[in-house]
């Protein structure tokens, strides 16, 4: 056995991390010149003394340890000196491939105003703004929170750019502005679930069950050989990095293994494997795409290439009263350009009735807009209806989410899909396109702990 072992070990070494060559992400390498009272270095255009970073615009600062204590290392940068400040990299991407940006956010509390904005974008064409309200925070209690951003790489290289977009009522100085820290760019893996039984509707007969451990799944194929008999291959496939925007491709070796009669003793001498080809599965993009996926094998010479789908044994009913919450971003306008973050914790209801249709009430009790904490009104409610489907073990419901947020109201329609609920709890993705003029798009999570 120990062979086999080896043999599929090797085969899923080499995937790579996807980690994006960003340079000096904690600001901990250069040359500070900070004063002997200040502990920080202001930084302008044309100053090379921040490794692998560029000043663009403004001014910044360059704070030590002596000023406040860094999210990560020793040194973070406040991108305000005496007037809103930006700095930029550019590193090698892939085109076509999503990436994600995860950074620490913190703002200078010695002056105004309480919420300092933060510009986070890539090329001029993918931004989002960020808020920090540094309210009851100090220089040694900085309140470091942890911001993501995401984009879609259209070159072979991107420049990521951090702007303050800080503004006074009073008319002075923007000296106190956002501060970031622990800049990390890496491609956005993250899988979806594949764990499931695979075939094709009117192909019934044979199929691949498919199981899945982070980034590495195990497939093991039902099939018939050329004498007409039953047969089985193995293989195991690695997440390839790499993988175009919004797609999942696993690469791996196929193996074909003989051994003794079930009904006697193991006995390893008759026991044999060999690589017998090479293995690929392929899962689209959009909201159903992980419910279905190109599967290419090739044994001996032969290749097959099919469309298969998750089977589906028995629904699942989601109902049930839940502690949880709703994560989503959201673009609208031109060219999507206008981008938010949205938090919202609370209890969440699920009616699911025998006719499949779903109700689910959320009774919001803390909502969060691009980081910074909203007042809940006493009449904000969230009620999502719409008709449940299921593929293998995967949910899915089409329907209208109807809100009320004290003087604001409405109908989105959403999608919630890859849902599963087990022992303890629920979760699931959303999509969505708004109606109205901005025609906002939606992408966002939702779970929900068992109560």
């Amino acid at each position: 056995m120990k062979t086999f072992l080896l043999a599929l070990a090797l085969a899923v070494v080499g995937s790579g991390s996807g980690m994006a060559d960003v340079v000096n992400g904690s600001f901990e390498s250069g040359t500070p010149n900070d004063g002997a009272g200040t502990h920080w270095t202001r930084l302008v255009p044309g100053d090379p003394s921040l490794t692998g970073w560029t000043v663009v615009s403004g001014n910044v600062d360059w704070f030590s340890a002596q000023v406040a204590p860094a999210c990560a290392g020793n040194r973070s940068l406040e991108l305000n000196g005496n007037i809103n400040g930006a700095v930029s990299q550019t590193f090698a991407t892939k085109p076509g491939v999503a990436y994600r940006v995860t950074f620490c956010m913190a703002a200078n509390p010695n002056g105004p105003p309480a919420v300092k904005t933060l510009l986070v974008g890539v090329d001029s064409n993918q931004y989002m703004n960020y808020e920090f309200d540094a309210t009851g925070h100090t220089l040694t209690d900085m309140g470091w929170q942890t911001r993501t951003f995401t984009f879609t790489a259209t070159g072979a290289s991107t420049q990521l750019r951090f702007e303050s977009r800080t503004t006074r009522d009073d008319g002075g100085l923007n000296a106190y502005g956002p501060v970031i820290d622990n800049v990390v760019v890496v491609e956005d893996s993250a899988t979806r679930t594949l764990t499931d039984q695979w075939w094709i509707e009117a192909e019934s007969g044979w199929g691949a069950s498919v199981l899945q451990q982070r980034d590495t799944l195990f497939v093991c194929f039902f099939v018939y050989g050329p004498d007409n008999k039953p047969t089985w291959f193995v293989a195991v496939a690695t997440y390839q990095s790499g993988s175009p925007s919004g797609r999942q491709v696993y690469a791996g070796e196929l193996w074909v293994t003989t051994g003794p009669w079930y009904g006697g003793d193991f006995n390893t001498a008759l026991r044999t494997d060999r690589k017998a080809g090479t293995f690929t599965f392929d899962v689209g993009g959009g909201s159903a795409s992980s419910n279905t996926a190109t599967m290419t094998y090739t044994v001996d010479g032969t290749t097959v290439q099919e469309n298969v789908t998750r089977q589906t044994w028995a629904y699942e009913n989601i109902g049930g009263s839940y502690y949880g919450g709703l994560v989503w971003d959201e673009a609208c306008g031109p060219a999507g350009r206008e981008k938010d973050h949205f938090e919202i914790l609370g209890s969440m209801q699920i009616a699911h009735a025998p006719d499949n249709t779903v109700r689910i009430d959320w009774q919001p009790t803390s909502v969060i807009s691009n980081g910074v904490a909203q007042p809940v009104p006493g009449n904000a409610s969230m009620v999502y209806s719409g008709p449940y489907a299921q593929s293998g073990h995967m949910g899915q419901v089409k329907g209208i989410l109807t809100y009320t947020f004290g003087e604001d109201a409405g109908t989105i329609p959403w999608n919630l899909f890859d849902i599963e609920r087990t022992i303890n709890g629920i979760m699931g993705r959303l999509d969505g396109i708004g109606q109205d003029a901005e025609a906002c798009h939606y992408d966002g999570r939702l779970g929900g702990v068992r109560r």
